[in-house]
């Protein structure tokens, strides 16, 4: 194979307009490719689609532009991602994201950051769960497939203390359309300030302290991912908030 030369003076571009280089023409033309986005179905310079040596790439889906309201005096499951104090609407997943025959493996990585605010009389013990609602307004409690369900943890009574979760959900079974699909979701949750001993815990998909897989995800439908807090005890002191929601396609 030739190899590449850079070009340095005028005689060197007068050559290679009359005695183009193959191999150098060739590296030049794989960043002007064009691609179509099977998401969007728009077409995008290929460097600005793929990286690496398997085609693939990461993209941000959702971001929440401001703080999300926080709630208090609740028991059952509530829905801490509303679309309250102009958040706009929540995170979906478009239909057929999972692409069949090339969804297997494919992956949601979602990440979550908030405060939590507790008293010392009644410490409050909160479940984190996070589900992809298969419609575009979810019920309050949310209802859909879970994708991610921590242990009971028991919080502090210190103020404004910051939680953080972090969740990967894969495709493990392309299924026919309805509820035929399985996703499996691990991750964690973690306050080293907010939580009494151990600080952390657990998310499985499903149900906590299971394998991570739930079966009856649908892929075929647009699907609103929620994200729900349950409380211990119902008091207004104690408080939970959700600041951040990032969700990334890694596909």
């Amino acid at each position: 194979m030739t190899e590449v030369q850079p070009i340095r003076t005028l005689a060197d571009i007068e050559r290679a307009v009359t005695h183009p280089d193959i191999d150098y023409e060739l590296a030049r033309a794989s960043r002007y490719r064009w691609t179509r986005d099977p998401m969007t179905g728009l077409h995008l310079p290929y460097e600005h689609r793929h990286s690496g040596v398997t085609g693939t790439y990461a993209e941000l889906i959702y971001s929440n532009p401001l703080a999300f309201t926080a709630k208090n005096t609740f028991t059952a499951e509530f829905q801490i991602n509303d679309q309250v104090a102009g958040t706009g609407p929540p995170p979906v997943i478009p239909a057929l994201f999972f692409v069949p025959g090339y969804a297997r493996g494919k992956t949601l990585r979602i990440v979550a950051r908030g405060l939590q605010l507790g008293t010392g009389s009644t410490p409050p013990t909160w479940t984190l769960t996070l589900r992809l609602n298969p419609v575009v307004t979810p019920a309050n409690p949310p209802t859909g497939p879970i994708i991610g369900i921590s242990n009971a943890m028991t919080g502090t009574t210190t103020t404004n203390t910051l939680w953080e979760a972090e969740l990967d959900v894969q495709m493990t079974l392309e299924g026919a359309p309805g509820n035929n699909s399985t996703l499996r979701g691990l991750g964690r949750w973690s306050s080293p300030q907010g939580f009494t001993s151990p600080f952390e815990s657990m998310l499985y998909g499903g149900a906590v302290n299971t394998v991570g897989t739930v079966a009856t995800f649908d892929l075929s439908l647009l699907n609103t991912l929620t994200v729900g807090m349950t409380c211990g005890t119902s008091l207004a002191a104690n408080q939970m908030q959700l600041l951040q929601l990032l969700v990334f396609g890694l596909n």
